[in-house]
């Protein structure tokens, strides 16, 4: 049995590292249309630099599932601080496209690995603390990617050199992340027994694919919110952070009272309803022609996606006694996602338009709401 203090200490610390991974996303992606810019990318193209973020994530989950259960959490974290602080800022000062993909598949590793150390600490805390706690863990994930995107809608109101921007929040994250990690309990059993790699099992692939759905809606909105209201409502820079900042604005209130609604209605139910408010808002995105309507939409996008991942977390890591594993089998599906989603929706924005992609966005959140159901599975 954990001590009080010590779970006090371990929650606390979890919160600091949620809040630095969501920060370094949203950091990102308010930045956006400046890298665009800056690297003279068409937006096909950009989709396809965008999805080297998901190759490192992707590459990464065998390991991370493995240092899991074979090294001392906060030892990762020391590795995956460096890791992030040199991806980040080889993105900004990039000289071109090559380095520009070293430096986003490097903060991919980052953020892959994070996922799934995080969240593995994150149900085992859930098994100490006795009731469910994992939205509220996603909520300092959203509350850090909303400070970072109103600071990145700052800095691009203000012109703030994206270089300088980026070395700062590095720095910053370096240091908080390091002092959080030494919250994190020592591993008392150490395992190598842990594979490399094993297929997911049946039960965490439905949860993973049921996901999948809200995810893509949350990445998209993550991705093109900025450059939506660009192209299509005609914003400024600076308006146009705000459709990422409501997004995940909406997504961090969900998730603050999320510990709740889960405990008071189920997960099945939580996530059914998510789905319905993201395919909404998808629908209303893709029917905005003003910045007020695509902010709104976006808004609804952020407040139907926040509580599913940690949901299908939590659902993960009780369907097997190798928590890690079957969390990574869920961030593999999802990251695999962001590989694709970028690409595809810059494809059919080519091809047709951003709100006709929008469209196909909502119905993958109506298979979200469909296959809620699975969340109920038997657990090991």
């Amino acid at each position: 049995m954990v001590a009080d203090n010590a779970v006090r200490r371990w929650r606390r610390s979890l919160y600091v590292i949620f809040g630095w991974h969501g920060t370094l996303v949203g950091t990102w992606s308010s930045r956006i249309p400046w890298i665009i810019k800056q690297q003279h990318l068409e937006i096909q193209s950009f989709g396809l630099v965008a999805a080297g973020v998901g190759v490192g994530a992707v590459a990464s989950m065998p390991l991370a599932a493995r240092f899991s259960h074979t090294c001392s959490a906060r030892v990762v974290v020391w590795w995956l601080v460096g890791i992030g602080v040199t991806g980040l800022t080889v993105t900004a000062w990039a000289p071109g496209v090559p380095v520009l993909l070293f430096g986003l598949a490097a903060l991919g590793v980052c953020l892959g690995t994070l996922d799934v150390i995080a969240n593995a600490e994150g149900v085992a805390l859930e098994r100490a603390h006795g009731r469910p706690i994992m939205p509220g863990l996603h909520a300092a994930w959203s509350v850090g990617a909303v400070l970072a995107s109103v600071g990145g809608a700052w800095a691009a109101d203000d012109h703030l050199d994206t270089r300088t921007h980026f070395t700062v929040v590095a720095a910053v994250f370096a240091a908080t992340s390091v002092l959080a990690s030494l919250g994190l309990p020592e591993r008392t059993e150490h395992s190598d027994r842990t594979p490399l790699f094993r297929l997911p099992s049946r039960p965490t692939l439905t949860i993973s694919l049921v996901a999948v759905g809200a995810e893509f809606a949350s990445l998209a909105a993550a991705d093109w919110s900025a450059e939506y209201l660009v192209r299509v409502t005609q914003a400024g820079a600076g308006v146009a952070v705000l459709a990422v900042t409501a997004a995940l604005a909406t997504g961090a209130i969900t998730r603050l009272i999320g510990d709740g609604l889960a405990y008071r209605f189920g997960a099945v139910r939580v996530v059914r309803i998510s789905g319905v408010v993201a395919s909404l808002g998808c629908l209303v995105v893709a029917s905005a022609r003003t910045p007020v309507m695509g902010i709104a939409g976006f808004a609804l996008v952020g407040a139907g996606t926040g509580l599913v991942l940690p949901l299908a977390c939590a659902a993960a890591g009780r369907t097997s006694p190798n928590s890690a594993q079957s969390i990574a089998s869920v961030f593999t599906v999802v990251w695999i996602a962001s590989i694709v989603e970028p690409g595809l929706l810059g494809h059919v924005a080519e091809l047709s338009s951003l709100p006709v992609a929008f469209v196909g966005v909502a119905v993958l959140c109506l298979v979200t709401a469909a296959g809620a159901g699975t969340l109920r599975l038997p657990t090991a």
